[in-house]
């Protein structure tokens, strides 16, 4: 039931009589010339006509009136649901008209398309227009030269047959015929899964309970809690109603603490389903966890298979020692043999190819593998086999969204996310707060635009594009001229613009300009206009002699007007023309012989109708002056072109795609591009460009923020259920920290449901002591606290500072006392940089016979040649207290990795944790290259506007709008917690507050744990840690000199201390603790 779209219909298929295309029949090519458009080619001429038909004749029918152009942005943002309460017969249409009509025109190109449709007033060509506009609103105008054409388009838009095109029986593969079979079947049913769950739960628990305990004894437990320890709360109006037993619906969201319960819930709802031959998609965050969860539902008996990708070896390998490090009785053949399911799911063992361990090798094998003559045997290709014959599919949100159906089993090479969303009966999304970010950030597509060693199967987006043309049919650049014009003018000259911007202002810039001004996060041409007043301008005059900006006085980073026509010039039509055909020939890589080209660049955008009217003086000193101006406004220049160069790509790369040769090109990088829907992310503004792995990589990124991520987990079953004609999949949300909507990143759509609690979970079965340590630093007669939420390089010279100062007496006696209680001391940093800063500083401790281990990644082993004995692998960080037979004292880590799903506990059979003290090393304000985190604080407002149950249709979309650009601008400028808004202040202590919550369940594991918690930036409490370094004695919160507004830790309390019952449940533990806050500083 695949669907084809106008895009396919339009270049793949226009020869064809397809609906929704020749429906012009009495509009002739001599008609097309009379609508002028900058492609005059008659083909696109029509094609780009019926589209803009079909994009007003879509908006019309949802609404059932004349309507505005906003309405038309408005419905195809993909984003009106959560502003708009729209019937079943209006949403399926939007459904179907983004499905149809949403990849073939980007948002600027589709404006004008508008326009260009509207302009032209011929009396022939209006005859044959379907719409009128009169006055801004746009009016449906039938006569009997188009009503026919408008009930094509109606019977289109309405039904979903006609988007199902799917391919004659006898073209069809058996994967495909399967998948036929399985949605028909969807068709047919009339209990819903959450029904029978229900009914289940109601009536018939301890028959079920039984069958599963007959399978296997070892799901004992789930009889145990299920009948005699779990409570379930309904949450409505901020209080909690006890349920006998809960009710699940088409969407549930299903809350609790750590050790709640939620689990054994999961499991045993797993469990009801696959015993009715019904298919679960399980979403869990890493594929560790998943092998795991297919080792315990393979004991109930049921099919389960984990998705993974191409590099499986790498999995397997871990599998392997895992298993082997649990058990050491077992050499690896034995380990393999008593693991074979999941061995044999993660095998990717060829026929005719061997796939290495080697992340490079194993790709370029793989590309092979992607064509196997082999494909009913080879193991590159069992997971596409198996999965459909399974109960359970587990996989990451990564994986989702990046992987595709190979197109030997499937002709449409659907998304795997629209595949399993399309197959599956039930999803499971557990620790849903945490995969909807992982959704944000699958939907960040990075590329690399320059790298010093590119090679084929690297994801150069340039370099991908020049090979994927080498693969079209030369004789398809003729009959298509765009094709021809975007590989020939395009695509070629702005190859030469990256090559020539790269050498000239990063590879040969001794004064290391650019990179000194850009740092490491993500820029665009907008920011950098910024940098360019704010850098090199001391005073701008308008045309009357008005100061418009003053480098002395301005409170801005620069002169919005003066920005705006700065930025009109940039995209006048003629510029581009000038640069491709007058300026990029005759450009040399050498800096010093491009000087006179640079100026005479610089002379045009000074004298052209944009700029004339301003009076410029620049700052004049050795290291900020005009000629450096001039040789930063040509930086503008090329990044400006490329970037327009790519999101023009971005319109046309779906097209591109389908001319190419499959048989010599594999279709290049991101999967999401045949998503079956693309939601538009509000975050756009901060699509740019970086140099954050220039020093270490040679690489310039791009990064896309233009796709909304944790729309596509929330919304895709609603257009699959529209595309394939069944009933949406119903979704259950399991979190234990989604609580509060400020939170950017954890805030879920879907207002928590159910609250579950065991009655074995008391308050006092674990202690938490909370303590804000300063480090106190003497230098001469001056006392300084350190701060360590400074810029990278002063934050590693910090921290070497405040280790220096710990290892005297305060780590010695932490690491004595966790050793009292036969438990450990662990480290929380930012970044495995930072976490390589500590051991370098603290490691001097051995010689006290304390075992120091350092989490890492293999670039950071590498690179700083670190031994096999120092360091931990995440395999590892469960066995932390009996790791080769000796205990670890001090883990050093990322918080964010360790996080969540580890069970840190003793070795000697002690259902207690393993660590009893953690020191908070994390940076307040998140790292600029965390994307996710970043795109986060623009999208969030949607979750809220979503969650708001008053929704007032457009005027909200505009100031969600407006919130949006002002927070994108905040996050380009601000780099103060401090001076940040209170939105994303909010948003920072909610996120933050959630991440501390998560480590603290480290230490909390099992029962009958106290675990110290230990902050020791002072920019925890700013005010409060400088008057300690002054000698004041400041011991209790009470005391402290700080406000919500300068320090996170009272912006907690804030949140803490709401009158929320959710807040109260989840959280009770550290808002008691954190209200007995104590104070000592480390001198």
């Amino acid at each position: 039931m695949a669907r084809k779209t106008f895009n396919d219909i339009v270049f793949k298929n226009a020869s064809e009589n397809i609906k929704g295309f020749d429906t012009l029949d009495n509009f002739s090519e001599k008609d097309f010339p009379l609508l002028p458009y900058k492609d005059n080619n008659y083909f696109i001429l029509k094609a780009n006509f019926i589209y803009t038909e079909l994009l007003l004749t879509s908006v019309y029918l949802i609404l059932s009136s004349e309507f505005k152009k906003e309405d038309i942005g408005y419905i195809f943002s993909g984003l009106s649901h959560n502003f708009t309460n729209y019937n079943v017969s209006q949403q399926n249409i939007i459904n179907i008209s983004l499905i149809y009509l949403g990849n073939y025109k980007g948002k600027t190109e589709t404006n004008r398309l508008i326009n260009w449709y509207f302009k032209n007033n011929n009396d022939r060509v209006n005859n044959y227009k379907l719409f009128i506009i009169d006055k801004g609103i746009i009016k449906l105008s039938l006569n009997n030269y188009n009503k026919k054409r408008f009930n094509i388009y109606v019977n289109l838009l309405n039904s979903k047959d006609t988007i199902g095109l799917t391919k004659k029986s006898k073209d069809s593969t058996d994967f495909e015929e399967a998948i036929n079979s399985i949605i028909n079947n969807k068709k047919n049913e009339t209990l819903t899964s959450y029904d029978l769950i229900n009914e289940v739960l109601s009536n018939k628990l301890e028959i079920y309970i039984k069958d599963l305990i007959q399978r296997n004894e070892d799901f004992k437990y789930i009889e145990t809690q299920l009948l005699n320890e779990l409570i379930y709360y309904a949450l409505k109006d901020n209080e909690l109603i006890e349920s006998e037993i809960i009710r699940l619906k088409e969407i549930t969201h299903l809350c609790g603490k750590t050790g709640s319960g939620k689990t054994v819930l999961i499991d045993f709802i797993v469990f009801i389903l696959a015993k009715h031959n019904k298919r679960i998609l399980f979403l869990t965050s890493k594929h560790a966890d998943g092998i795991k969860i297919k080792e315990k539902y393979t004991k109930m008996g049921f099919k389960a298979s984990v998705i993974v990708g191409h590099d499986r070896n790498k999995y397997t390998d871990e599998f392997i020692k895992t298993k082997m490090n649990a058990n050491n009785d077992l050499n690896i053949f034995q380990t393999i043999k008593r693991n074979e399911s999941v061995i044999s799911n993660l095998d990717s063992t060829c026929l005719n190819n061997y796939i290495s361990s080697n992340a490079e090798e194993t790709s370029s094998h793989s590309y092979n593998c992607k064509k196997c003559e082999h494909k009913i045997t080879c193991g590159y290709h069992n997971l596409t086999r198996e999965f459909l014959n399974s109960n359970i599919l587990i996989t990451t949100s990564y994986n989702l969204c990046y992987s595709s159906v190979n197109a030997s089993f499937d002709g449409y090479n659907r998304s795997l996310i629209e595949t399993a969303y399309a197959i599956s009966d039930f999803i499971i999304v557990d620790e849903a707060d945490l995969i909807q970010v992982n959704f944000d950030n699958a939907a960040i597509y990075e590329s690399q635009i320059y790298s010093k060693n590119a090679n084929l199967y690297n994801d150069s987006y340039i370099s991908n594009i020049i090979r994927l043309y080498s693969t079209i049919d030369r004789t398809k650049m003729g009959s298509i001229p765009f094709l021809h014009n975007h590989k020939v003018i395009d695509t070629a000259k702005t190859d030469a613009f990256i090559d020539v911007a790269c050498n000239n202002f990063l590879l040969n810039d001794k004064d290391e300009m650019i990179k000194e001004l850009v740092g490491t996060k993500t820029f665009t041409t907008f920011n950098l206009i910024s940098m360019y007043c704010n850098t090199y301008i001391k005073e701008i005059h308008d045309a009357d002699g008005n100061i418009i900006y003053d480098y002395d006085n301005s409170k801005e980073n620069y002169s919005i007007e003066f920005a705006q026509s700065f930025m009109n010039y940039l995209q006048d039509n003629k510029l581009k023309e000038e640069l491709n055909f007058n300026y990029i020939d005759y450009l040399s890589t050498n800096i010093e012989n491009n000087i006179e080209l640079f100026n005479k660049q610089y002379n045009r955008f000074i004298k052209s109708k944009y700029m004339k009217k301003y009076t410029i003086t620049y700052i004049n000193n050795k290291k900020y002056n005009k000629n450096k101006a001039i040789k930063f406004y040509n930086f503008i220049l090329f990044i400006n072109h490329i970037d327009s160069y790519i999101k023009y790509t971005n319109i046309f790369l779906p097209t591109i795609l389908l001319f190419i040769d499959k048989e010599r090109h594999e279709i290049p990088s991101n999967s999401l591009l045949k998503s079956i829907y693309l939601p538009k992310s509000l975050a756009w503004i901060l699509t740019g460009f970086s140099l954050e792995k220039w020093d270490k990589e040679g690489l310039l990124i791009y990064k896309d923020f233009s796709i909304l991520g944790r729309e596509i987990l929330y919304t895709t079953r609603d257009y699959i259920a529209s595309a394939y004609e069944i009933p949406a999949t119903p979704v259950l949300f399991v979190s234990a920290t989604a609580f509060e909507e400020n939170s950017s990143l954890y805030a879920i759509k879907y207002p928590v449901d159910y609250l579950i609690k065991s009655k074995l979970q008391t308050e006092n079965d674990n202690t938490i002591n909370t303590f804000f340590t300063p480090v106190i630093l003497t230098e001469g007669l001056n006392n300084s606290a350190v701060n360590i939420s400074s810029s990278k390089n002063q934050r590693q010279f910090n921290i070497k500072k405040l280790c220096r100062i710990l290892i005297r007496d305060f780590l010695p006696s932490l690491v004595e006392d966790a050793r009292k209680f036969g438990k450990a001391t662990l480290f929380s940093c930012s970044s495995y940089d930072d976490a390589y800063t500590v051991y370098e500083e603290i490691k001097c401790l051995k010689h006290k016979g304390y075992n120091i281990k350092i989490l890492t990644n293999s670039t950071i082993q590498n690179n700083k040649k670190l031994d096999a004995t120092e360091v931990l692998n995440i395999s590892n960080i469960e066995n932390l207290s009996n790791l080769d037979n000796e205990a670890v004292d001090i883990a050093i880590v990322i918080g964010a990795v360790i996080n969540r799903g580890y069970n840190i506990l003793k070795a000697d059979g002690e259902n207690s944790s393993y660590i009893h003290n953690i020191l908070v090393l994390n940076r307040i304000l998140p790292s600029p290259n965390n994307s996710a985190t970043n795109v986060s604080y623009v999208n969030s407002i949607i979750t809220r506007y979503a969650l708001n149950k008053s929704k007032n249709d457009k005027k909200a979309f505009r100031e969600c709008l407006k919130q949006s650009n002002e927070t994108s601008i905040h996050l380009k400028i601000c780099y103060s917690y401090t001076n940040l808004p209170s939105s994303i202040k909010d948003s920072i202590a909610s996120n933050t507050l959630v991440d501390i919550r998560q480590l603290v369940g480290r230490g909390q594991r099992g029962s009958n744990n106290t675990v110290n918690l230990y902050f020791l930036d002072a920019s925890y409490f700013p005010k409060t840690a400088t008057a300690i370094a002054n000698g004041e004695i400041i011991e209790s919160l009470n005391e402290i000199k700080d406000d919500a507004d300068s320090s996170l830790f009272l912006k907690w309390l804030d949140i803490l201390n709401k009158n929320d019952i959710l807040i109260t449940e989840l959280y009770g533990d550290i808002k008691k603790s954190f209200n007995r806050l104590k104070i000592k500083a480390i001198k």
